[in-house]
Order: structure tokens, then sequence, then C-alpha cells
């Protein structure tokens, strides 16, 4: 396929020009004509869209508008909290979505989107609260049920979450992403069996889901399965190069196998890749040392 003739052009202009144009438009439609509710309707829409393309500036300026045109417009709110999650801006985050709660209390996206802006904050209670909210408001949608495993699961409250994590499977019709999550806290509990079962069911659903493969090997690899943790992790691999637990998990059973080179080959490699802030760092260090590496 020929390459596009644009394509020496810089990217940046464009995005410069367009910028300019809508700020033109903006303006003007502000400046020359009586401005009503469809009018912060149509601007609070386009905030949304720039948000989208990473536009946050932009996007918040055309909330500014919707907003001085329409305070009580709960979307426009929405978006703009939206926009202050993606600028690390959590509180003001929560105040907007505060407001649009105050507006329409029944609007289910604001409810998660707030939940999880308080678990950001590591207001628990409260997010567990505004979770707790929308399963009584909604109780055959899994998002309240997913946030609420979320912080369960943070505060330590294993089983809790598990509990939760069996509606969401049942709501959302069986997801990978939910049964590898699972898995993991099944784990937690030393269910090994039931992680294993969980992990089984996510690969069946998404071979392509690396991290279920990895941490089937890591099931594995604790039933002393060690040549059946490392296909796992060369499964995980295949998918991932880079794979962080998959390269650690393949290198402990290579370890575990006798097949010292190999073994040592892999923990150099999970080196070259974890961070350093990693805690299994130290330990494949040490391990390195005592195989006279």
């Amino acid at each position: 396929m020929q390459a596009s003739r644009h394509r020496a052009i810089s990217p940046r202009r464009p995005a410069r020009h367009l910028i300019g144009a809508e700020l033109v438009f903006l303006l003007l439609l502000v400046g020359c004509f009586p401005l009503n509710r469809d009018h912060a309707v149509w601007m609070a829409s386009q905030g949304f869209r720039l948000i989208g393309q990473g536009r946050y500036a932009m996007a918040d300026l055309f909330l500014e508008f919707a907003l001085e045109l329409d305070s009580t417009y709960s979307e426009a709110w929405y978006y703009r909290g939206l926009s202050y999650v993606n600028q690390q801006g959590l509180e003001e985050a929560d105040s907007c979505f505060s407001r649009a709660i105050a507006i329409r209390p029944v609007f289910m996206d604001v409810y998660c989107a707030r939940g999880r802006a308080r678990f950001q904050l590591e207001r628990y209670d409260a997010a567990l609260a505004d979770f707790g909210a929308l399963i009584t408001m909604y109780p055959t949608l899994p998002e309240g049920y997913e946030g609420r495993a979320m912080v369960n699961e943070k505060l330590g409250h294993t089983r809790w979450a598990l509990s939760d994590l069996d509606s969401v499977i049942h709501l959302a019709g069986g997801r990978s992403k939910d049964y590898h999550w699972r898995g993991l806290l099944w784990l937690r509990e030393d269910a090994t069996d039931s992680a294993f079962s969980d992990f089984n069911r996510a690969i069946a659903l998404d071979p392509e889901n690396a991290d279920a493969f990895s941490d089937r090997a890591y099931v594995h690899y604790q039933k002393g399965e060690f040549e059946m943790a490392v296909a796992d992790c060369d499964s995980a691999l295949l998918i991932e190069a880079d794979h962080d637990a998959g390269l650690y998990t393949r290198a402990l059973a290579l370890d575990m196998l006798g097949a010292v080179d190999e073994a040592v080959k892999a923990y150099h490699r999970f080196l070259d890749v974890a961070a350093d802030t990693d805690p299994a760092v130290p330990d494949v260090r040490r391990r390195l040392k005592e195989l006279g590496d």
C-alpha cells in the first residue's frame, strides 16, 4: 500500500489550526447569537469529544461555556469531572460529579465515576457508599458490584470481594478478566483449586490473556508441576514477550527442574524488564549469586 503523500506534513499544525477554528467558532457563537439550553447541550457534547481526544484545555473551555448557559445540565458537570480525572484533579472531579448527582440523582455513570475517583483518593467508605447506591438503583447491572469488589479487595475483605465478583460474572455473562480477577482472589484465600479453575475459564474465554497464563503457571509451580509451569509461562511470553511475572515464574520453575543454565538466563531476562521496586528483584539477585553468576 502506497504511503500517504501527506505524511511529511507535521501532525501538530492541523491540530493547532483545528483548535483555533473551534475557538473562533465558539467565541462567535457566544458573542453573536442568543444562546439557550440546546447550545449548552451542543457545547457539552463537543467538550466530551475533546476529552476523548486528550485535548483537555479546549474541552474545559467548551464545558465552562456550557455550564454558564445552563448550570443545571448534569451531563456537563459529569464531563467536566471526567476531564479533571484525566488531569489528575481528583478533588475537583469529586466536586463536579457531586454536582451532577445533586441535579440528577439516578445518573448511573456518575456514581460509578465518583466511586472510582474516591477510591483513588483513598476515601474507601465514600466509594463503598457510591457503589452501594449504584447496586440499589441498578441491581441487575455489574458496574456497582465490580466497583464494590475493587474496594473490598483493597480493604482486605476478600470474601466480600469474591461475593461481588460472583455477581459480576453472573450479570456480565462471564468475561475473561472477571474470572482472572476472581482467580487471583482465590489465591489470596489459598484456594488453589478454585483459582486454577477460574484461570482455565479466563484462558478459554480469551486465549490472548497473558496474565491468566502466567498466574495459572504460578499455581502449577505451587503444586510442584514445574514443567507445566514453564509451558504456561511460555504461552504468556508468546503473547507478551516482556511479561515480568511470566519471566519470573519461568525462571523459578526452571531452577526447580535443575536446568541451571536456562534458569540463569531466565533470571537475567526478568531483571532486564522488572522495575527496580519489584519485590522479587532482591531475591533474584541473591539467587544468581548462589548459582555462581
